[in-house]
């Protein structure tokens, strides 16, 4: 038998303790004290930064779960949600948990809707904001024309504006839409091969356009010079570097494999 000391193994008290594990500690005392639990998630709501910056998100959303306390969790996921210090991808966990609470949905889908729309955020995260608001409820159109404007978004890196066309064309009502901006991807020789073919194969994968993203597919791997992306093959953008082998007319010799 294990000695104790008020009640505590001797030793384990020694061990240091996670926040994380402590938080879900206040979740489970808040099913039997409601009060009590309410007040230690609360605590662990507050920024800490002693603490991991996801727990203090975790811990609002928790408290949001507890009867009597969806305005104070709510209140505490957009301090959060707003709060510049911390990491982008936790403010967006922030406003997304705040979407979802009785009194914070609109602020919660405002705050993920600038997060698309601001130039000055990475255009990964621009999209990832997009594609949480279509799934808040009620959001789905906002999300959505979001997602067309990164799509069309000349400016941005061609795998971001893929990704909101990809997302785009598994949703029904945008079926269309994200589907006929893959076809322009697969089909334009000025991207790089990897672009072309990945669009062909997420086209392939949407309803009702199978055969088309098989045969762009082909089209792709045909007419793209896969050891120069971006260049067509039989261009002639690199046929008179010296020492340019025989091949395709690029020089690059892909074709010949």
């Amino acid at each position: 038998m294990m000695v104790q000391e008020n009640g505590v193994p001797v030793g384990m008290k020694d061990y240091p303790v996670s926040a994380e594990v402590r938080m879900e500690a206040a979740r489970e005392l808040a099913r039997l004290d409601r009060q009590r639990g309410a007040d230690l998630l609360t605590r662990f709501a507050a920024k800490d930064a002693n603490i991991a910056a996801h727990v203090p998100v975790q811990a609002a959303r928790a408290l949001a779960g507890v009867a009597g306390y969806q305005d104070l969790a709510a209140s505490l996921l957009e301090s959060l949600a707003v709060d510049v210090d911390l990491r982008v991808y936790v403010r967006m966990d922030a406003a997304w948990d705040l979407a979802e609470v009785d009194g914070g949905h609109e602020r919660g889908a405002d705050l993920l809707a600038r997060l698309a729309r601001d130039t000055t955020q990475e255009a990964d995260v621009r999209a990832e904001a997009a594609r949480i608001l279509v799934r808040v409820e009620g959001c789905r159109d906002r999300g959505a024309d979001l997602l067309v404007r990164l799509a069309d978004d000349a400016t941005l890196y061609a795998h971001v504006r893929l990704q909101a066309a990809r997302i785009l064309s598994e949703m029904a009502p945008y079926k269309g839409v994200g589907a006929d901006r893959l076809i322009a991807f697969a089909d334009d020789t000025t991207h790089e091969t990897h672009i072309r073919i990945d669009a062909a194969h997420d086209l392939a994968d949407a309803d009702g356009y199978k055969d088309r993203g098989a045969e762009l597919l082909e089209q792709a791997r045909t007419t793209s010079c896969i050891c120069r992306p971006g260049k067509p093959k039989g261009s002639d953008a690199a046929s008179d570097a010296p020492g340019a082998p025989d091949g395709c007319g690029c020089g690059c010799g892909c074709d010949q494999g």
